[in-house]
């Protein structure tokens, strides 16, 4: 199965791609890295990008995504909560 994995450079999206890469999945990472870390990117298919890029999305195409999108930082969110709204 080809799993896409929004905000996949991030601590979580990084944990969920070991999970399914154990489990024999492809795997492809989308991050813009305004809070991930290209170092947990490692070997993967990596588009470094917003998720709001809808001609990669439908390039992609993926099986299944998993959406792991918030604000890393507790005062950021709630002084902007509108930066993390999205649509898709």
């Amino acid at each position: 199965m080809k799993i896409l994995i929004t905000g996949g450079a991030g601590y979580i999206g990084n944990t969920i791609a070991s999970a399914c890469l154990d489990a024999g999945h492809e795997v492809v990472l989308l991050d813009d890295l305004s809070a991930g870390r290209r170092e947990f990117v490692h070997d993967l298919l990596f588009y470094e990008r917003n998720v709001g890029d809808q001609t990669l999305l439908d390039r992609v195409t993926p099986t299944n995504t998993a959406t792991v999108l918030s604000q890393s930082s507790v005062p950021s969110g709630n002084e902007l909560p509108k930066a993390d709204s999205v649509s898709v």
